[in-house]
Order: structure tokens, then C-alpha cells, then sequence
């Protein structure tokens, strides 16, 4: 931060920019050291804030995390991680004297991670959700696939899904042709319609070709 000031005499007004100080120094000048400057003084985790001084050289205080207090934050307080309720290697993350959750290791899981995490080397494939069991795991596969792993894709053209055409399988879906928007003739022989039905939502209509009479989809 650039400080404005301005220095008033009998001749002029002098205006100067005096420069932000460095991490060394504090003050209005950068005339002081900054006590926290030469190292960490507070211990555990603790956090050095100067402490001004008006009337001349500046300190510093400690913001000690939850479970430590005094001046350097050195003296331990009574709190819930004091049993050590963690398992396996875990952490014990303070939120409040009494309030605590366990920051688990790799492939371990629960409130005090005393279960091992069979999921933790994500098994389950495709987009899967794996859920660990005392003696394994269990994937609930995303739609479209199968196996123990989810790694399976599911054949959804075996079921014939496709009412235009052939099916064609995609990992985890299918596709269809579109739908024809036209009658192909394919012969110039005369056709001429002589009877018409709706199925659904298709509406189809006889031609007579030849005496042959067949049922062709037609879009009018």
C-alpha cells in the first residue's frame, strides 16, 4: 500500500509517496523491525501478529490453535484429541475443546477410521458407486453396464430397441436410425393406394403394385 503524505513549510507544500514496507520492517516509517519476522516465535501451529506500539517499538502475540494457549501457544489445553480416539494412523482435527472428526490415512474409513477402505483403490468402474463391506466392496453400476466392476457394457440391441433399421451399441447406451421422412419408390412402376390404417403413432397405407400388396410406412 502506496501512503500519501505531505510535508507543509512557509515556501511550498512537498508531496512524496512513502513505499509500502518490507516483511523486515513495520511501522509508519518501516522504522521498527517486525518481531515476527526473524522466525517462527509461536509454537504449535501458532500464528505471530504484531502488536503495535504508539509510543515506540512494537511486539507480538500468539493466536494459538484450539487445544493450546499461553503467550508462545507451548502449553497444551485438555481436549477431546487427549485420548487419542483416532485409529490407524489417523489425525485428530480439533473444532472445539469437546469437538473433534478423525482426518483418515489412505484405506481406512469411519468415524474413527477403524475400518479398512476397500474402495479406497476405486475398483468400480464407469461411473460406479462403490460401497465397502466388512470383507470387500459392492459397485452400483451406472445404468448401462454390469459385472462386479461395472466394467461390462450392457448389449442394449439385443432387446431390438430400434423400430427403423439396425441397432448400434455404445458404451453404456445404443442408437437407433432416424426415422424416414420419405417413401422411397424403387421401381417406376405404378402404384396406387388403395387402402390406408394408423398403428400407433405410424400411419401406414397399401399400395397396389402388380397385384402384390405390401404395407409401407408413408409420411404425408
Amino acid at each position: 500500500m502506496v501512503i500519501q503524505q505531505k510535508i507543509f513549510s512557509f515556501q511550498s507544500i512537498v508531496q512524496y509517496d512513502a513505499p509500502s514496507c518490507t516483511s523486515k520492517y513495520v511501522g509508519e516509517y518501516c522504522q521498527h523491525l517486525n518481531p515476527c519476522h526473524k522466525g517462527p516465535r509461536c509454537q504449535n501451529g501458532g500464528s505471530c501478529r504484531v502488536k503495535e506500539n504508539p509510543n515506540g517499538t512494537p511486539s507480538f502475540t500468539c493466536d494459538c490453535p484450539i487445544g493450546f494457549s499461553a503467550s508462545l501457544c507451548e502449553i497444551p489445553m485438555d481436549n477431546a484429541c487427549n485420548s487419542s480416539p483416532c485409529l490407524n494412523g489417523a489425525a485428530c482435527v480439533l473444532h472445539s475443546l469437546e469437538e473433534y472428526t478423525c482426518s483418515c490415512t489412505f484405506g481406512f474409513t469411519g468415524q474413527y477410521c477403524e475400518r479398512q477402505d476397500h474402495c479406497s483403490s476405486a475398483p468400480c468402474k464407469n461411473g460406479a458407486e462403490c460401497q465397502s463391506l466388512d470383507n470387500g466392496y459392492q459397485c452400483k453400476c451406472a445404468l448401462g453396464f454390469t459385472g462386479p466392476t461395472c466394467a461390462d457394457d450392457i448389449n442394449e440391441c439385443d432387446r431390438d430397441p430400434c423400430v427403423y433399421g439396425s441397432c448400434y451399441n455404445t458404451p453404456g447406451s445404443y442408437k437407433c436410425p432416424e426415422k424416414p421422412r420419405m417413401l422411397i419408390l424403387l421401381s417406376r412402376t405404378m402404384m396406387t393406394i388403395s387402402d390406408a390404417m394408423v398403428i400407433g403413432s405410424l400411419q401406414f397405407k397399401q399400395l397396389r403394385w402388380e397385384s402384390a400388396r405390401s404395407w409401407v410406412p408413408f409420411r404425408q
